[in-house]
Order: C-alpha cells, then sequence, then structure tokens
C-alpha cells in the first residue's frame, strides 16, 4: 500500500514577527509561504499511464515576493494540468531507450539517456509559459493593493520605487519547484528489464534548493543534482528570467519504496546530512512501526488510520524543528510504502505484548514467560517488545537492557530514551570508576544527548581537560566544552551554572559579561553550589 502525505508550517521566526507591536498594529501577518500536494492518478481517458504525483514549492517570502504563496499555488495547479497530456509520451520515449539500448537504468538512479532526459525536460516550457500566463492574469485582475505597497516600503524601499515604476512583477510571485513523479509500468510495455525493477518509472524536475530524497533498500540518497547557484539566501526560480535552463532532472527505473520532498528550511534546520538523512529515517520509521499512543481498539487494525497518525506526528513536529533550527517555513510531502503483511505482523506482535504484560503478573515462572513473548513480539517488528523487555532486564543485566533500549529508541520508541539515558550515564560512571574513559566518554556523550544533565557536564569536562582522562581519546575542544556546559547549565545543574558564571567573569569561552556571570552565580547559589555561594559573599551580593 503507497500513501501520500503533505504537510506545511509556519516558520517560526514568521510566528515572532506577527507579534511584533508595529505588526500587529498594522494587522501584518507573515503566513506559510510554502505549498505541496501529493496524490495518485489511476489511468483513464486522459492517459492511459498510472501515476504518482508529488510537488513542493516553496514561495520566496522575502519583502520583494510578497504574492509568492499565490505563484507557488499556481505552479502545483498547472503541473497537475499538463502532466496528464505528457506521461505517456515520456514512457514512450523510455520504451524506445530500451529498445535502442538493451535495457538501459537498470540499477543506476543517476544514468541518463539522452532522449528520456529531453522527453522529461519537455515539461518545463508548457509549465513555465502556463506559469507566467497565470502570473499576468492574476496581475491584471488584482492589481497591487497600497497595502501591499505599503508593507513593501517597509522593508524594501528600493523595490517598492522599481515597482511603481514598471518594473517586471513576476517576481513578487517568486518560488522554488520540486517535482517527483513515480509512474507504474506493468500495463504499459512489460519488459524483462523493467519487470526486473519493479516496473517503475520515476522521474525528478526542480528548480532552486529544497531537497528530494528517494528511498530504496539501500537506504536513502538525493537523486537531483546541486546548483551552486543556491547558495546562502539565494536561489533560482520560477521568476528568472533564465528559468528554463535552470532546472535540473533525475530519473530511474530500479524499485523505489518511499519518497520525501522537503523545502529547504528543513535542510537548514540541520548541521549536515547526515542529522538530515537520521530525520528521514526517523520520519520513515514513523510509518511503519505503528507505535502510536491513544489508539482505539477500532482504528489498532487500521492501516490507513495508523499512517494517518504517523502524518499528524509528523505535524505536531515540524514546527520545534522549525523553532530549534532556521526559523523557516517547513514542507515535507512524498509517500511511503507500506507492507500489508507486516502491518498483519505487526497487529499479531501487539497481541504478544499484551500476553507478556499478563504473565508478568504471574507469580511463578511468569516472568520467563513475559520474557519470550516480548522478544518474540520485537523480532516480529514491534519495537516495544524490546522496550519492555529492558524494563525487565535492568536489574538482570544492564549491559542487555541497554542493548534493548537502544534498539526501542532508535525504532522510534520514545518511552525507551529515559531509562536508556539514565542506564548509559550509570554505566558511563563504573567505566569511569575503572579508569576505561574512552567508553565511559562514549556512553557520556550518548546520555547526554538524550539530555540527561549530569552527562552533558560530564562531556564538557572531557572536552574542557581531555588531558585528566588517560586515554580517552578525545581532543581538547573549548567550544564544545562551553557548549555542553551550557546545556547542563540551562537544565539547573548547579556545577555547571557555577563554571558558566566563571566563564563570563573571566572572559573564557565567550564575551566577558558581567551582569551574565551573576545571573548564572545566582542560579548556581539558589541549587546549592558552595562555591558559588562562597564567590557572592566575596563580592557581597550575599
Amino acid at each position: 500500500m503507497r500513501f501520500n502525505f503533505v504537510k506545511s508550517v509556519q516558520g517560526a521566526s514568521h510566528l515572532r514577527k506577527e507579534e511584533h507591536e508595529e505588526n500587529k498594529a498594522l494587522g501584518r501577518l507573515f503566513p506559510c509561504q510554502d505549498k505541496s500536494f501529493s496524490e495518485y492518478f489511476s489511468a483513464d481517458d486522459s492517459h492511459k499511464t498510472p501515476y504518482y504525483l508529488t510537488v513542493v514549492c516553496d514561495g520566496h517570502g522575502g519583502a520583494a515576493y510578497f504574492r509568492s504563496e499565490k505563484g507557488a499555488e499556481l505552479a502545483i495547479a498547472l503541473m497537475k494540468k499538463i502532466l496528464p497530456d505528457r506521461i505517456d509520451k515520456i514512457v514512450e520515449t523510455l520504451k524506445q531507450a530500451y529498445d535502442d539500448d538493451g535495457g538501459y537504468g537498470q540499477s543506476d538512479p543517476n544514468c541518463h539517456s539522452e532522449f528520456v532526459s529531453e522527453s522529461i525536460r519537455s515539461l518545463v516550457p508548457p509549465l513555465l509559459n502556463e506559469w507566467k500566463n497565470a502570473v499576468d492574469s492574476d496581475l491584471a485582475e488584482n492589481p497591487i493593493t497600497e497595502d501591499e505597497y505599503k508593507f513593501l516600503e517597509i522593508d524594501d524601499k528600493e523595490a517598492a520605487a522599481l515597482y511603481k515604476a514598471g518594473e517586471e512583477l513576476r517576481s513578487i510571485y517568486g518560488a522554488t519547484f520540486l517535482c517527483f513523479v513515480s509512474a507504474t509500468l506493468t500495463d504499459v510495455f512489460p519488459l524483462t528489464p523493467v519487470e526486473n525493477s519493479g516496473n517503475a518509472l520515476w522521474f525528478a524536475l526542480q528548480i532552486g534548493d529544497g531537497d528530494i530524497a528517494v528511498h530504496t533498500e539501500n537506504g536513502f540518497f538525493m537523486p537531483v543534482p546541486e546548483d551552486d547557484r543556491n547558495f546562502l539566501n539565494q536561489t533560482t526560480s520560477l521568476c528568472d528570467r533564465d528559468a528554463q535552463n535552470e532546472f535540473r532532472i533525475a530519473f530511474g527505473t530500479h524499485k523505489i519504496d518511499a519518497v520525501l520532498c522537503s523545502t529547504d528550511g528543513i535542510a537548514n534546520s540541520f548541521a549536515n546530512e547526515e542529522q538530515l538523512f537520521s530525520f528521514y529515517n526517523k520520519v520513515l520509521t514513523l510509518f511503519r512501526t505503528y507505535s502510536f499512543e491513544n489508539v482505539s481498539e477500532e482504528d489498532s487494525g487500521d492501516l490507513k488510520k495508523q499512517a494517518a497518525l504517523a502524518v499528524k506526528e509528523i505535524e505536531t513536529s515540524l514546527p520545534d524543528i522549525s523553532k530549534r533550527g532556521s526559523g523557516d517555513d517547513l514542507t515535507l510531502a512524498g509517500f511511503v510504502d507500506i507492507d500489508e503483511e507486516k502491518f498483519k505482523k505487526h497487529i499479531e506482535a501487539k497481541g504478544l505484548i499484551e500476553r507478556g504484560k499478563f504473565y508478568q503478573s504471574m507469580p511463578l515462572g511468569g516472568s520467563l514467560l513475559a520474557e519470550k513473548k516480548f522478544m518474540e513480539a520485537a523480532q516480529n517488528g514491534y519495537p516495544e517488545g524490546y522496550y519492555q523487555l529492558g524494563l525487565m532486564l535492568v536489574k538482570k543485566s544492564k549491559a542487555e537492557a541497554i542493548e534493548c533500549f537502544s534498539k526501542a529508541a532508535e525504532a522510534g520508541v520514545k518511552e525507551a530514551n529515559e531509562p536508556l539515558a539514565k542506564l548509559l550515564y550509570a554505566e558511563a560512571l563504573s567505566l569511569q570508576k575503572d579508569g576505561k574513559h574512552a567508553e565511559a566518554f562514549n556512553d557520556f556523550l550518548k546520555s547526554a544527548e538524550f539530555g540527561v544533565k549530569e552527562a552533558q557536564f560530564a562531556v564538557s569536562l572531557y572536552f574542557g581537560r581531555p588531558q585528566d582522562y588517560e586515554n580517552c581519546g578525545v581532543r581538547q575542544n573549548f567550544a564544545k566544552a562551553i557548549e555542553w556546559t551550557l546545556a547542563a547549565a540551562r537544565q539547573g545543574h548547579p556545577d555547571a551554572e557555577c563554571k558558566m558564571g566563571k566563564c563570563y567573569r573571566d572572559g573564557r569561552g565567550v564575551q566577558q559579561n558581567t551582569e551574565l556571570s551573576l545571573e548564572w552565580y545566582k542560579k548556581a547559589c539558589d541549587h546549592g553550589s558552595s562555591e558559588a555561594q562562597e564567590y557572592l559573599k566575596q563580592i557581597g551580593v550575599l
């Protein structure tokens, strides 16, 4: 079963702008400029090729692009309009490529055939022409208002003057464009190479920034070539004069099982591609583990309702990602294949969990039976089994409990995070006591990443003075030491608060700031730091 989804949220920075007193007084809003679409189109009179279409457009949202939300909306509508008339032609071109070279595209997602490339690229001129005409029509029907000019003059007087002087106005609708199409070919031409690849053609078409991540049995990859012109706040756009030559394409015929299209606000919320792919994998896990709270008995066996809960979880997490990351509008759209047989096994595994909990209440021999049922559930693809097993193993074997909690946490069982973090911290303390500092640091770091403040402070000490921990394998890094000290201090760790007070007092690793230094010392004192108390007495504050 293939499940389509789309989710867009307003950026945290836009929400903050709306809270400014000046903007409140003017009634000025900064709505989400992203638009997205993802649906399945069965064969009909207009086309014989069934296909899935996902489109994501990011309206630029800057002051000079004040109708970019509309530009994004128009681009999606126009792609839906022009694709049915052309999808069969693209598929026929692919067939001709097979006939000509005997099996193009069986394994390499980035391989190219000139015929197929040009056929896909033939979508660009009609899309751009239709978009320009639609923009011109919208301008004719809805001329720029006085309010729009007023708001623009607040942020960009130069742009306002140019527009009033008759400058090209299509740019106010500027938007990026990411499009992914997955076409089913079984009924079109059942050639052996295509059958071996899953009977599918997929292709991507993009102008501007953002990402298209495609998932296969080997994991995620990004097939669309990068564009060096997309850098920092600069991006190519549908409104560019040379937009036709700025589109990038990718295509292939190997089997895929998920596609995630995202605007640049998501990638910019993560430090690197590794963290971004980790996020994508968590999204995929949401759809395939079905571990949701407060699910009614009736809904627990409904695959579509379970998938809808995954989308709800995504929607809930995006605002926090924007707040902690880029502050930009965020969009995630695409599709995920969900194995119905695996889902049935999930339902069976859930029953195993319930039986395991029942066995736990039995006085004699129940624990062994419970462990067996929890392990069986875990092996059948239900990660809560690892979580329940971990709870049982805490007193028997911390190492085994850590292993179970780790597997549960990696599979998206949030409840496993807290006991895992505590066990890792306890294990790190034990290793540190035995002088095994390299292993201790690794466990401290894992625990710190889960938010344990004591572990965060321990990590800061390793980075600050690794020479105190023989053979720890850590290089001195004052920036990271400050980063982890601050993380612990923000959670009320008294020693970390005291250290932040010292840092701001002496200007060590941060800019000297007497006011902040005193603030941190007071917090440390309130939380029981005798060192902070003594210092505040010395300077006459206490």
